[in-house]
């Protein structure tokens, strides 16, 4: 027995969303303060500062029109230890970057 189905198609491609392409972000301040408490954890430090914050913040949105004008997306490591901490030893960086 054959089944037929008609106006079936063949999957052409599959999209991944990469830094909110297909769905928007919004912050969330429970989990915005737990990501902040959970950096300063694996950078070793008690305590930032604002100025330490907007810097981090300038550099991520340097990363992210990097990124946009080159068509790339790095890899986590890569991200942190280039773009938003190159300030720090790398080996001390990189554990934590997929987290």
């Amino acid at each position: 027995m054959t089944i037929q189905i008609t106006g079936a198609h063949t999957i052409e491609a599959i999209f991944f969303d990469v830094n909110g392409t297909l769905r928007a972000w919004e912050p969330y301040e429970p989990t915005q303060r737990a990501a902040l408490h959970r950096i300063l954890e694996l950078m070793k430090l008690e305590s930032a500062t604002e100025d330490f914050w907007d810097e981090l913040t300038r550099r991520y949105r340097a990363y992210g029109k990097w990124a946009q004008e080159n068509l790339l997306q790095l890899a986590e490591k890569e991200i942190w230890t280039l773009w938003l901490f190159p300030d720090y030893p790398g080996g001390m960086i990189e554990p934590g970057a997929a987290e």
